[in-house]
């Protein structure tokens, strides 16, 4: 979408509804030699071969000045320099290019609720929606607090990996009394989950959280691998 966010008009009126924008630069070769033109002190180290600055500019039909923030990088010998609009002019640069970077977190979030399917809707009834879209983020929250419970090992992998490495496995399931005992056997990660959910009752008063689950009529869950 960053092509679309270039264009002069839609910036102007953002900027006049007091939102503020940071979109990544077309590099055409007008913007480029401007760039070029920043004298070398300008920019302040962020890293081996990286610079950053900012300047002042003006774009087609933006009645404003904007602010252009300057990434200086040497790839293979050569200099290349890619620029970010933005109309917030009291965050620092890095924090500025921070904040952009999010973005991309944005899209991978989008990616991985294709695998729930919040890209479909089951009717066109409102509270059939809403209460879709509802279980499908309870879901979508809680298969993700249980990948940051897994460690960095396993940061990186989306939601459809994690389900396929670990929830889509066979399981005896027995109910004693209040307790629902989930047992699998074989489990190719049951060291790794078994730390996880070990005494999990306890765990969880522990918190302050009752282990009793009321969509599961009261009873408790117990997980064991073997």
């Amino acid at each position: 979408m960053d092509k679309w966010f270039s264009v002069g008009e839609l910036l102007d009126y953002i900027n006049k509804n007091h939102h503020q924008f940071i979109t990544l630069i077309r590099r055409s070769k007008s913007r480029i030699e401007e760039m070029e033109k920043i004298p070398a002190d300008k920019f302040s180290a962020i890293a081996e071969k990286k610079g950053i600055t900012c300047i002042k500019t003006n774009i087609r039909n933006y009645t404003d000045e904007l602010r252009l923030i300057v990434i200086e990088e040497i790839i293979d010998n050569t200099k290349h320099y890619f620029g970010y609009f933005t109309n917030d002019y009291k965050k620092n640069k890095l924090s500025v290019i921070s904040d952009y970077s999010k973005r991309w977190g944005i899209e991978f979030w989008f990616n991985e609720g294709d695998f729930i399917g919040l890209n479909s809707l089951p009717s066109i009834e409102l509270n059939t929606v809403t209460t879709a879209l509802a279980l499908k983020m309870a879901a979508y929250y809680a298969v993700n607090n249980f990948r940051a419970n897994l460690g960095n090992a396993f940061a990186a992998y989306n939601i459809e990996s994690i389900f396929e490495k670990f929830f889509n496995k066979q399981a005896l399931i027995i109910l004693k009394k209040d307790v629902i005992e989930v047992t699998m056997f074989g489990h190719p990660y049951s060291d790794i989950l078994n730390s996880i959910y070990q005494d999990l009752s306890n765990k969880l008063l522990k918190k302050n959280i009752n282990p009793n689950i009321p969509w599961l009529n009261n009873y408790k869950l117990q997980i064991n691998f073997k």
